[in-house]
């Protein structure tokens, strides 16, 4: 069972807390808005034929780009926080990869350190039959491009 990410104790449900969707316990989640739905995960190693569409996810290794530039501009967590208007605590569970920021906070964290953490990921692609048992490559997406 997860933990609160404010108190610590078993969560029971999750709830939007400053522009991050994380677990919280029955008393935690008066700070922010419950929220009934599951929280994407990423899974590419299939694509079925579907309509074209996008979807827009953090890249990968995203709480280690914020760090690099945190730490190349000398700022503490706190004043990049304060910069980016969040709190501490979220920017740090972010730079953890704990949570993965809401496109709200994902876009002004760009905006402000001119970083790119969004990418568009195509969905729909056509992939191997049903009856395969091989993963898409990266080969794989390059070729059907």
């Amino acid at each position: 069972m997860e933990e609160c990410y404010i108190c610590g104790k078993p969560a029971v449900t999750k709830a939007l807390i400053e522009g991050a969707v994380v677990p919280v316990c029955a008393e935690c989640v008066k700070y922010g808005k419950e929220v009934k739905e599951k929280v994407i995960k990423r899974n590419y190693t299939r694509f079925h034929k579907t309509k074209e569409e996008e979807e827009i996810l953090p890249v990968d290794n995203y709480g280690k780009l914020i760090r690099k530039w945190r730490e190349k501009h000398k700022l503490k967590l706190d004043k990049l926080a304060d910069k980016l208007n969040i709190s501490a605590s979220l920017l740090r569970k972010i730079e953890e990869e704990k949570i993965i920021p809401s496109s709200k906070v994902a876009q002004r964290i760009e905006k402000k350190l001119k970083i790119k953490l969004l990418e568009s990921i195509a969905v729909g692609m056509e992939a191997h039959s049903e009856e395969s048992n091989s993963e898409l490559t990266l080969a794989d997406i390059i070729k059907r491009g």
